[in-house]
């Protein structure tokens, strides 16, 4: 579930029925840094899921946070990494993850084997 409000929420759950929670995304390139930002942004983050689906959240098992990433053109960089052999790399997906990630599965795995993706350079280093 994605909320289109700004901070924006999402969550996602597991097979094993955890739940993934995020957002709350900042402009700053170094925020992610911030252990008493991550703090914070946990607690926001369990009451506002908490506040949306109406049940108690438990304290998080994990926490993480890091740098939001996007191109200039909004196009992410999937492939091969120029002048690293065997390096790829799937980066810059800004919010588009979900979909960025099945697209890159797809090209980086086709390179890997020796096959052309039609949409490889779309997506190529630039």
């Amino acid at each position: 579930m994605w909320e289109g409000s700004d901070p924006y929420l999402y969550f996602s759950s597991t097979p094993d029925g955890r739940i993934i929670v995020g957002g709350e995304d900042e402009e700053s390139a170094t925020a992610f840094q911030d252990p008493g930002k991550l703090k914070g942004k946990s607690q926001t983050l369990r009451k506002k899921l908490a506040d949306l689906l109406k049940i108690q959240i438990e304290e998080p098992e994990y926490q993480w946070s890091a740098a939001f990433g996007v191109t200039a053109d909004g196009l992410p960089m999937i492939g091969p990494v120029p002048g690293l052999d065997n390096v790829y790399a799937a980066m810059g997906y800004g919010g588009n993850g979900i979909t960025f990630s099945q697209i890159a599965a797809e090209i980086v795995s086709a390179t890997i084997l020796g096959h052309d993706d039609p949409d490889s350079q779309l997506f190529a280093f630039r």
